[in-house]
């Protein structure tokens, strides 16, 4: 049993755990519901992460299953949404409005699951879920509970984790004294933002692929 609050957002790397290591995590924080927030939820080297193989899985064990990777995705197949060297603007992601219907949906899903965020990346410091999903959550819904599971099943608070990059930032580049603690830290999300988002402008992933599946939430699904 967890001893997270009820109304804790979570999210988790599947990296490269094997599916049943990976149920276990779940089951240790009570988690009854994953939300895959892959632009392209599928694996080559850990196939047991595919959409319908994982959604099988988890479905056996009495946990929902829901892809909202094409509203909450880190990558876009909006040009616009990439700079001139072809890296994506979470900026421009999060005032989008597929993100902010899928946002609202997730603040929604809390009042009846217990929702993870899922995406493959293990590091939470390197993963959108965290930089762009996280951070949307705290600054735009006032969520304030979001927690990460990390590799080894301990967690970690967004709080912990934004004052984390902060510090390891500072030793990239000298701190402006002029700016606040929040500023300092928000100006560091953001340097990390630039190290670790998408980089393709010629990415778009193929919308029919997904098309009429019922696992999707809209942005009402959850009324």
């Amino acid at each position: 049993m967890s001893n997270e609050q009820d109304n804790s957002i979570f999210t988790i790397g599947h990296s490269n755990h094997d599916g049943e290591t990976f149920v276990t995590l779940l089951a240790k924080y009570d988690i009854t519901a994953v939300v895959d927030v892959r632009s392209v939820p599928y694996s080559r080297y850990s196939p047991q992460f595919n959409r319908h193989q994982l959604k099988h899985r988890l479905n056996a064990r009495g946990i929902d299953y829901h892809f909202m990777g094409r509203w909450l995705g880190g990558r876009s197949d909006d040009p616009s949404d990439y700079d001139v060297d072809g890296q994506v603007q979470y900026d421009l992601l999060a005032k989008s409005k597929h993100f902010q219907e899928g946002l609202q949906s997730v603040v929604r899903g809390t009042l009846e699951k217990r929702l993870v965020l899922m995406c493959s990346e293990g590091r939470p410091e390197d993963c959108h879920r965290s930089l762009l999903l996280a951070e949307a959550l705290r600054n735009q819904c006032n969520v304030q509970d979001v927690v990460h599971i990390l590799a080894d099943g301990t967690t970690q608070s967004h709080e912990e984790l934004r004052n984390s990059i902060s510090k390891r930032e500072q030793y990239l580049r000298q701190p402006d004294m002029f700016l606040s603690d929040e500023e300092q830290i928000s100006d560091a999300i953001n340097e990390r933002i630039g190290r670790v988002a998408f980089k393709d402008k010629g990415f778009a992933y193929a919308q029919s692929v997904f098309e009429g599946d019922s696992d999707d939430w809209t942005s009402g699904a959850l009324h």
